[in-house]
């Protein structure tokens, strides 16, 4: 058995979570726990947590950041430089070592968001590692993993934060920059954390599932200049094509080579970095998508059962 790496585009849905505090009328940051039994098995999503709306972030720090009622996305505040905010600690009772960001956002020409994240191993936090520098328009920063990161407590490979040890808590840090005054808005972001020494779940059939086959139209990334390694964009591409159709938005669909392009990390030298996948994906309007792990074929089913196709690497 092994981890099934799940790429999920979809339409948006509404927030998972309303939870803040507040003390005399400000809104403080608030220490978050999690805990999932078995790497989230029992899951839909995995071992994930998701960050969609203002109650969500509300224990975020913010510099130069606020929420934006009204197009329903964190967007730069500021006259000009970088926005920032970072998340509350993050509890994760039952440990981890590999953790993976995923985005949902908008960046028009000229914008770019970095993503951090950071761990806490016997009581002491580790660096902050890059988890991605993403765009659209490949200016001012080049869409990038980001290699040579190694330290004494782990490393991050492409998409994912690989660690030497159990960590029980994480950070995630994001960055909002603009060379021309034109900064990205996030809509979504979330983390999924596994112990990557549990192999396997037993997590119930979903017989609703057996033998539904949900009308995914073909594409055929061989048949595209360069395109034999381009099964990740392939794959997303189909899954636009799906909503396109079922959504009756015409301007969904897609072809392989421009969504290559769209999700091409220099560091990585191709087309498989996953996260960068889910992120084109939702820089279409109204589109959710993300990256989790799943320790069963049985929580492929789920999303089956309800029409929602999955992408599994």
């Amino acid at each position: 058995t092994r981890h099934y790496h799940a790429c999920l585009p979809h339409p948006e849905e509404p927030a998972w979570r309303e939870s803040k505090e507040k003390s005399d009328g400000y809104v403080v940051r608030v220490r978050m726990i999690v805990s999932f039994e078995r790497n989230g098995a029992d899951l839909m999503d995995g071992a994930l947590v998701k960050f969609q709306s203002a109650l969500d972030f509300a224990g975020f720090a913010k510099e130069s950041v606020v929420w934006d009622e009204d197009s329903g996305c964190l967007r730069f505040s500021g006259s000009d430089g970088v926005g920032v905010i970072e998340s509350p600690e993050i509890g994760v009772g039952s440990g981890f070592d590999h953790l993976i960001v995923s985005w949902n956002a908008s960046t028009p020409e000229g914008s770019c968001l970095t993503f951090h994240a950071q761990a806490r191993i016997d009581g002491e936090w580790t660096g902050w590692y890059n988890m991605g520098i993403w765009n659209q328009g490949g200016w001012p920063q080049a869409r990038t993993s980001v290699k040579g990161q190694g330290d004494a407590h782990g490393d991050v490979d492409c998409d994912t934060m690989k660690l030497k040890k159990l960590a029980d808590a994480f950070r995630i840090k994001v960055e909002f920059a603009s060379a021309n005054g034109s900064y990205p808005c996030l809509r979504f972001l979330s983390v999924n954390v596994i112990d990557s020494s549990i192999e396997s779940a037993q997590v119930p059939s979903v017989p609703e599932a057996w033998g539904r086959e949900l009308d995914i139209p073909y594409l055929c990334q061989i048949s595209e200049a360069g395109g034999r390694g381009w099964c990740s964009p392939t794959s997303v591409s189909m899954l636009l094509c799906f909503w396109a159709r079922e959504l009756d938005r015409p301007e969904l669909k897609t072809t392989i080579t421009p969504t290559a392009q769209a999700v091409h990390d220099v560091s990585w030298g191709g087309t498989g970095n996953w996260v960068f996948n889910t992120a084109y994906a939702s820089e279409h309007p109204g589109i959710r998508a993300y990256v989790t792990r799943f320790m069963s074929v049985s929580q492929i089913e789920r999303w089956i059962a309800k029409g929602l196709p999955v992408i599994v690497s």
